[in-house]
Parts: structure tokens; sequence; C-alpha cells
């Protein structure tokens, strides 16, 4: 966990209220990576090399405000993880998404972005994630190290476009199309 800081708390909150989205949504979250980052930055030797890796939509913006704190390591985007390719192998890889639900998408971009970085410490950060996705994350790669700013229980609803059930966050519904808004 990484809510000692008094301001975590009352960064989540704010986004859980926010159903404008837009520069605002992705301000807090820009300052919470921040936060965050300086939570890690305390519990972990800065290494020469290591990378940040932002899942979009609505981890951009924490993932940059992770990079503000490290600027001497290099910032990707990872769509669905698809197009990492490294010839090198970094020290850590600092994986961002603002919500982790079931855990599956951080889960594939761990799969692609471990695979073959055996010696990487690999650390994840998340503003809100549900214990069952900690848990699976942990399951299969029990190595991670991850810093969240709140643990959140797993809500089903129907979603009526879709035609089924969906897992989320309560107040974290849509994060990705609120925070494109302009």
């Amino acid at each position: 966990m990484c809510n000692n800081a008094p301001e975590v708390s009352r960064l989540i909150s704010e986004i859980r209220l926010d159903r404008k989205g837009g520069q605002p949504l992705r301000d807090r979250l820009y300052h919470l990576g921040q936060i965050m980052g300086n939570c890690w930055q305390n519990y972990n030797p800065l290494m020469d090399n290591g990378i940040i890796v932002g899942i979009p939509r609505s981890g951009i913006p924490m993932s940059k405000g992770l990079s503000s704190l490290l600027p001497s390591y290099p910032y990707y985007l990872v769509n669905n993880v698809n197009g990492w390719e490294s010839n090198e192998e970094p020290d850590c890889i600092l994986i961002v998404d603002s919500v982790i639900v079931t855990g599956e998408t951080m889960s594939e971009a761990v799969k692609k972005l471990a695979n073959g970085q055996k010696k990487s410490d690999l650390f994840i950060f998340s503003a809100v994630a549900s214990e069952s996705g900690i848990r699976r994350l942990l399951w299969f790669y029990p190595n991670l190290k991850i810093y969240v700013g709140e643990r959140a229980e797993i809500i089903y609803r129907f979603d009526h476009y879709r035609r089924r059930q969906v897992a989320t966050l309560e107040g974290f519904g849509n994060i990705g199309s609120l925070i494109s808004k302009d």
C-alpha cells in the first residue's frame, strides 16, 4: 500500500467523484503518480537502468506523473502490451495502470514485459486495486512489488451496451472514457 500520504486518500476520493473527466481528472492522476513515485523512491534505491510503462488509457496520466520524477527512465505506452521490443534488460520495470479490477490486463502486461527479463525487478503502480486482482497477479508473479493507493472490492453490474455482466470498482466505472474527454 502507498496510502500513508494524506493526499492519496483525498485524490482517490476526488477521482471517484469526478464524472466530468478531462484535464482535471488527468491532473489528479498525474499528481497521484508523483506521490506514489515518491513513496517508491523512499523504499527503493534509484536504479541506473529502468523503464516506465503506462497502460492506456487510464494508466497514462499516472505513468506520466511517475515519469516526471524519473526523467532518466525511458517512458513507453503499451496498448494491450503489443509492440514491446527490447534488446536490453533494464534493472527495473515500472508498470502503471490507474485501476486493477481482475488483474487480467496487468497480468498480460507483466507477461509480455517480463518475457526474458529474468533479472529485472517488476513494480506495479495502481491508484485502486481489488484484492482478487492483486491475488491473481501475485499468484502468477510472486516476485512482483505492488504499490496501490487504495484497495477495493469488485462490483458486478449489467452493461446494457455490451449486454453482459462487467466487473468494475465503485466509482471507477469507465475511467478510460473520462480521461479521454477534452
